[in-house]
C-alpha cells in the first residue's frame, strides 16, 4: 500500500480555554474526496486551516505526502515553516468567502497564484486551469 496523500495525527488546537481539535486524525489517498461535515463552529475551517500551517496546531503531526510537520506547543521550527511553505505552494485552497476579489473573474482568481507566487508564465497558467475544468 502507497503512503497516504494526506496523513494527520493526533491533532490539537485550543483558542485561550476553548479546545476546537481534540486528538484528529484523518488519512486520503491520492484521488480519495472526503467531506467534514459539521455544526458551525465545530472545528472543521479550523481542522483545514491547520493543515498547511494558515492555523498552527498545539500539537499533533501533518503529512502531505513526504513533506512532514509537527508542532510543539504550537510553535514552528524553522525545518517546519519551510515545510509549511513547501506545501502551501502545492495545495490549492477554496475558502468560505467565496466572492473575495469580487472584480476578477473565477479564472483569474484561479491563475493567481500560479502566476504570482509559482512564477509560472500566463499562458500555461490559463491552459491548465481551463484543462482542469473539464467539459
Amino acid at each position: 500500500m502507497t503512503a497516504p496523500a494526506l496523513s494527520v495525527t493526533g491533532l490539537h488546537k485550543s483558542f485561550g480555554a476553548n479546545a476546537v481539535l481534540r486528538g484528529i486524525d484523518l488519512q486520503a489517498q491520492d484521488g480519495e474526496v472526503i467531506s467534514l461535515i459539521g455544526a458551525s463552529g465545530s472545528g472543521n475551517s479550523t481542522f483545514l486551516r491547520c493543515i498547511p500551517m494558515l492555523e498552527v496546531p498545539d500539537s499533533g503531526r501533518v503529512a502531505v505526502g513526504e513533506q512532514v510537520i509537527e508542532p510543539q506547543n504550537g510553535i514552528l521550527s524553522r525545518r517546519d515553516k519551510v515545510t509549511a511553505r513547501t506545501i502551501r505552494s502545492e495545495l490549492g485552497f477554496v475558502f468560505q468567502s467565496f466572492n473575495l476579489w469580487p472584480h476578477r473573474t473565477v479564472l483569474e482568481k484561479v491563475i493567481e497564484a500560479p502566476i504570482h507566487l509559482q512564477g509560472r508564465p500566463p499562458r500555461p497558467a490559463v491552459r491548465r486551469a481551463d484543462k482542469r475544468a473539464g467539459p
